[in-house]
């Protein structure tokens, strides 16, 4: 994989966190929160589609479709683990 491929791949990741916290909302620790989470599953996704040796709409080396659904689903599942509070009863608000 190419230096431009890769920092392809960071810039996308990193427009997919941001657009995610524009989305959502949240304070910097939540901004820095989604773009470490997209960055995780954007990577992930690239690994798992070239182990498994997968292609969706592959876009030079990065296997684009694997990527964006690594990191939405990361995205998603990181606002869900942190919109829940363990200590909080169910019946306060």
């Amino acid at each position: 994989m190419t230096l431009p491929t890769v920092f392809f791949g960071f810039i996308m990741a990193l427009l997919m966190g941001s657009g995610f916290h524009l989305w959502k909302g949240g304070g910097l620790s939540k901004l820095i929160q989604y773009l470490v989470v997209s960055m995780a599953g954007f990577w992930l996704g690239q690994l798992l589609a070239v182990l498994l040796q997968w292609e969706f709409l592959p876009v030079g080396a990065l296997q684009f479709g694997f990527n964006v659904l690594g990191s939405v689903l990361f995205l998603f599942i990181s606002f869900w683990l942190g919109s829940q509070n363990p200590f909080q009863k169910k019946n306060e608000k």
